[in-house]
């Protein structure tokens, strides 16, 4: 085994190590958030690398017995590797792309314990609006949610917290027809208390 054999392979098992560790807090109801972005919308991004890192890894055995390969049979293996690993790339990359939440609106307690985190849902186009327990940056544990279907204009939100939990206010449209839009607010609880509307 060369030098840049043990590179890839130490590189493959760094981003097996990763990807570990961004799910082991979720068995305790944890996420793990980077750069304000769940840590589960870098799966695509971990698998692609690590696609890559495999077909770098296939490509340098295949050069390193090319004298015990035929020729045509080299050139074969090479092809196939390269596209499996464009394709899967792609793949885990669109899958990545399309669970990926645009977040729209992020407001945090004074006592900077909980977080409010407004998401525009990537599949049925309502917004999911989730309050955080946080315990850094980067760990948070999900406490009550709600999903808003009936926004009005565009999304403008208002978040005001006390001592049991927070509301969230934002401009809907009322359930009777040619009705003017108006302000409407949901409560959540902290500690996986019930929604109060």
């Amino acid at each position: 085994m060369t030098r840049k054999h043990a590179g890839l392979i130490l590189a493959f098992s760094l981003l097996i190590f990763i990807a570990i560790a961004g799910i082991i807090p979720a068995v305790f109801g944890l996420e793990v958030f980077i750069f304000g972005r769940k840590f589960t919308e870098f799966f695509g991004v971990i698998a692609a690398a690590a696609a890559v890192l495999i077909c770098i890894f296939v490509l340098s055995l295949i050069s390193e017995y090319s004298e015990k390969i035929p020729k045509i049979a080299s050139v074969v293996l090479r092809v196939l590797i390269i596209a499996f690993t464009v394709i899967f790339s792609f793949l885990f990359l669109a899958v990545s792309a399309f669970f990926t939440e645009k977040r729209v609106y992020r407001n945090i307690s004074d006592d900077r314990r909980h977080e409010v985190i407004i998401s525009e849902d990537s599949t049925f186009g309502g917004y999911n609006a989730v309050l955080y327990r946080r315990y850094s940056p980067f760990l948070k544990g999900e406490e009550p949610s709600f999903y808003i279907d009936d926004l009005a204009g565009e999304p403008d939100f208002t978040v005001d917290w006390y001592e049991d939990g927070c509301s969230v206010t934002y401009e809907h449209y009322s359930e009777y027809l040619g009705a003017e839009p108006t302000d409407f607010t949901q409560r959540l609880y902290f500690n996986n208390q019930n929604i109060e509307q």
